[in-house]
């Protein structure tokens, strides 16, 4: 990220350090599918263009904009083209039900949906009965210009640190959807985090396998386009591990990013894919299988990391593996907290555990998600106050602090 202070970085909105980029290395690539190739400048041009689109049809500060794209250059660009707007997005994933894409629609209450040419009809389905508009997004890129003068007057619409930038929905799992709202300081916040840990810079080349409505892919979207680094969107669903290993070798992916599962099809194919660096894995249980593979197929250069993060927290803690190394128990560590995040291991009382003694994980921090969409009571019970500006989270998932 550009050399300033942590507390300069929190206080910028996304769209401002987005922008940064954009005048410091406009010729870098942006963003890479097989399809397209964006480099900052262009990117910015259709996010200009989107964001020109959603102001004629009276989007302003602090509406909500559903998004139902496929993995491509104009999901990126929707993102970003609705910050600049200073609304916020809510992303559904096409492979939802249509139930639970209105499940959505009923809770946010958007004014508007940007949807691509795959997804009109499915966004037309949910926009029944309600006074939303849809837009294709991809239309727009596909007509965007040099330079989009309509957007002068968005872009006096700055969005600020503390505005919400988007509000992710939970699976339902347990009960309704809930929709998780995140402001756009706490997203810088995590993007420093992620940054500093991993040593991103402006020569990397991150993927994006997680579809639109997976809050796993905001690390990826900013921690690339914050750092003036490449974003590699791939629809994984639709391309077998081989291809998928093969692009990544020929675009030179440096950090990637997947649940454990995704990961080991990969790896198995046995393509070599030189220029990683980082494999992060997050989502689910990582294991001794994973540590095998890393150490059988991958540079000796590179280095695995195991994560722990939520939609209410972003990147709470990273374990480092480097090649050689083995872990002794079938499952591996999550390491430690990153900066700025807090984390006990407590009962069903909230009183801390010994070590040794499972519990849940417990995450206290100043940069916590901004609470539930519409749940203030909820969002009461579940971020609790812990004093100095900080508050408490109960991730709901078990832990061991090893002795």
């Amino acid at each position: 990220m550009h050399p300033r202070s942590a507390h300069d970085w929190v206080e910028d909105s996304i769209t401002t350090r987005f922008q940064l980029q954009v005048e410091e290395g406009g010729d870098r690539l942006a963003v890479i599918t097989p399809a397209r190739r964006l480099t900052y400048i262009e990117l910015d041009a259709e996010i200009r263009g989107v964001a020109a689109a959603l102001h004629s049809a009276g989007v302003n500060r602090g509406d909500r904009v559903v998004i139902i794209m496929e993995q491509e250059t104009w999901l990126i660009a929707a993102i970003l083209g609705v910050l600049r707007c200073a609304a916020i997005y809510v992303p559904i994933d096409p492979k939802w039900s249509i139930e639970r894409g209105q499940a959505v629609m009923d809770d946010a209450q958007p004014s508007t949906v940007l949807a691509d040419t795959a997804n009109i009809f499915r966004a037309q389905l949910l926009q029944k009965g309600r006074h939303v508009e849809v837009i294709n997004g991809e239309l727009l890129s596909a007509q965007r210009r040099p330079y989009a003068p309509s957007v002068q007057s968005v872009s006096m619409i700055e969005p600020r640190a503390d505005d919400s930038a988007y509000i992710y929905y939970t699976s339902g799992s347990t009960g309704p959807p809930k929709g998780v709202v995140d402001t756009h300081r706490n997203i810088i916040h995590n993007v420093r985090r992620y940054t500093e840990n991993l040593e991103i810079s402006a020569a990397d080349r991150l993927t994006l396998l997680q579809t639109c409505g997976f809050s796993g892919a905001v690390s990826n979207v900013f921690g690339a386009l914050l750092n003036g680094a490449a974003v590699i969107p791939l629809n994984i669903s639709r391309t077998p591990p081989r291809a998928a290993a093969q692009w990544f070798a020929e675009v030179g992916a440096t950090i990637y990013h997947s649940v454990p599962t995704i990961f080991r099809s990969i790896a198995r194919t046995n393509v070599r894919i030189p220029t990683l660096r980082v494999i992060r894995l997050e989502g689910d249980a990582s294991n001794r299988l994973d540590v095998e593979l890393f150490n059988a197929r991958f540079d000796r250069r590179c280095v695995l990391v195991n994560g722990l993060g939520a939609t209410e927290t972003g990147i709470v803690a990273q374990h480092l593996i480097h090649p050689g190394d083995v872990i002794d128990q079938g499952i591996m560590p999550i390491g430690q907290p990153t900066a700025d995040m807090s984390v006990r291991i407590v009962d069903p009382e909230g009183r801390a555990v010994p070590p040794g003694e499972s519990g849940e994980i417990e995450v206290t921090s100043r940069y916590l998600a901004r609470g539930y969409w519409n749940k203030p009571e909820l969002t009461r019970r579940s971020f609790q106050d812990a004093g100095d500006g900080r508050r408490r989270y109960r991730t709901g998932d078990l832990g061991v602090q090893r002795l």
